[in-house]
């Protein structure tokens, strides 16, 4: 039975209840009873079932209340984590920054506004790696700007992004094309995920160009449009980038009714973060009398004439886990790497900052590689029992429980778990982050038994590519089996 609002919250009260009263009496209070021989037995004989295939497979089930193992397969063997990595990520900036920290985009001339509105030199926009800088927010800073006086600006926009180093491609991955949205280039000063949409609009009219919009960004590239629109065909849309040329070519179906989308990320973000802020500035009514370009701001720009402020990390992480986007992953963890170590922030100093945490909070020196903050790579590694004990850690501290476990996929509602629903005994019971990369599926968060016991798992498999699983079959199988256990009450 699918459970209302109220469900889920009463889902959430029972993941986060429980944590806040056995964290502070810091005791154990029950224990693993005997009679769950038949829930072993099926979760030996289903990860075996994988492991006969050749996979390497590392899980751990424990109880949040107690602390306690539950079961365990070789739980410390170090495997690639994919997007799991994302929850070491939330975790390490929740500890460091807190759930309600604001990253800045500032603003800085060298004049000031005079009473008439006018910015007679340049002004320097400085970002320091907000991940979640949208249209949305755009309007909302325009129009903070304005309400600081603001009319016309004299000089250029220039985009300031010397608060990460310059290498913007993912450290540890190999880019499967120059401008595929899933592999997005980063920076401190970077909208709308550094990635522009192409929409194909109706109607497609047989012998005529269909309508292509991605208003106000034609200024980025000069786009060519070489559709074709015929009847009796399949769509097929292609995006191809040389220089500054996009070209959108293929056939379109001319029974299609619906407006089509692609996108590409962005190569020179700098540019394009500057030419999208001047196009908000512009709706609320300032003008621009220089040009968009990019540069470190000089020492005697130091007017600051608007510290704009985001949204906070407990909002940024949600978006995050819930999409698994590697985009606002590695914007964090470049930007934690600068908090903690100074600017600018580099991918040893986000891979430092999660060694760091790792070894503070969890008193875990080794068994890991940190690589980046996506799992977008095939050099990171971590292990199952790492996973649970950041899990566990996050659970024991409320204020980051009450911001993490949010924010992760419920199963069957939404997030990157809202198509994994075949078994009805699991939807919203379970709050998990997935990951996927060629050959590697991963699974790790938190599920209610039967009995409403709060349990944390890891599941990571790591297959030969002769040799596909049916990694949802497999993780479903295991996860039923773990709501059968049944905890007794200690004396």
């Amino acid at each position: 039975m699918r459970q209302t609002n109220g469900g889920r919250i009463c889902l959430l009260a029972a993941l986060l209840g429980a944590c806040l009263l056995f964290s502070r009496l810091g005791v154990a209070l029950c224990a693993v009873n005997d009679t769950n021989g038949e829930v072993y037995r099926a979760l030996k004989a289903t990860i075996k079932s994988v492991e006969r295939k050749g996979a390497k497979v590392g899980f751990l089930l424990m109880d949040m209340e107690t602390g306690k193992a539950i079961y365990s397969h070789k739980a410390e063997k170090s495997l690639v984590p994919a997007s799991t990595m994302k929850l070491l990520t939330s975790a390490a900036i929740l500890h460091y920054l807190g759930p309600d920290f604001r990253f800045s985009t500032k603003f800085f001339a060298k004049t000031g506004v005079d009473r008439n509105g006018v910015v007679a030199s340049d002004l320097y926009i400085v970002g320091e790696g907000d991940p979640l800088l949208l249209e949305e927010e755009l309007l909302d800073l325009a129009r903070q700007l304005y309400a600081k006086g603001v009319r016309r600006i004299d000089g250029d926009i220039v985009i300031d992004n010397s608060y990460f180093e310059g290498e913007k491609n993912i450290w540890g991955w190999k880019r499967k094309t120059d401008f595929s949205c899933s592999e997005p280039l980063i920076g401190a000063t970077s909208v709308n995920f550094n990635i522009l949409y192409i929409q194909i609009k109706p109607p497609f009219i047989v012998g005529e160009k269909p309508l292509l919009d991605i208003t106000p960004y034609e200024l980025v590239y000069r786009l060519v449009n070489n559709i074709i629109v015929m009847p009796g065909v399949p769509t097929n849309i292609e995006l191809t980038l040389a220089n500054d040329t996009l070209t959108v070519a293929g056939v379109i179906n001319a029974r299609e009714r619906n407006t089509i989308t692609r996108c590409i990320n962005i190569q020179n973000s700098d540019l394009f973060a500057g030419l999208t802020i001047a196009e908000y500035l512009k709706k609320v009514g300032i003008t621009i009398g220089g040009k968009v370009t990019t540069g470190e701001r000089p020492p005697d720009f130091y007017r600051l004439i608007l510290e704009w402020q985001g949204k906070t990390i407990s909002a940024i992480i949600s978006p995050m886990n819930k999409r698994s986007n590697n985009f606002m992953a590695e914007q964090l963890f470049k930007a934690l790497g600068a908090k903690l170590f100074g600017a600018p922030g580099t991918w040893e100093k986000g891979s430092a900052a999660i060694e760091k945490f790792l070894d503070q909070e969890l008193g875990r020196k080794t068994g890991y590689r940190i690589i980046n903050g996506s799992g977008l790579s095939r050099e990171s590694l971590l292990s199952a029992g790492l996973l649970v004990d950041l899990l566990h850690y996050t659970w024991k501290n409320h204020i980051y429980a009450h911001a993490l476990i949010p924010s992760l996929p419920l199963m069957g509602v939404d997030g990157t778990l809202k198509k994994m629903n075949s078994n009805s005994h699991l939807l919203e019971r379970v709050y998990a982050k997935t990951g996927s990369l060629d050959n590697v599926h991963t699974l790790a968060g938190y599920l209610l038994t039967n009995e409403n016991r709060t349990l944390a798992f890891a599941l990571l498999i790591n297959q030969r590519p002769s040799a596909p699983i049916n990694f949802q079959q497999t993780a479903e199988r295991i996860l039923v089996s773990a709501t059968q256990v049944v905890i007794a009450n200690e004396d």
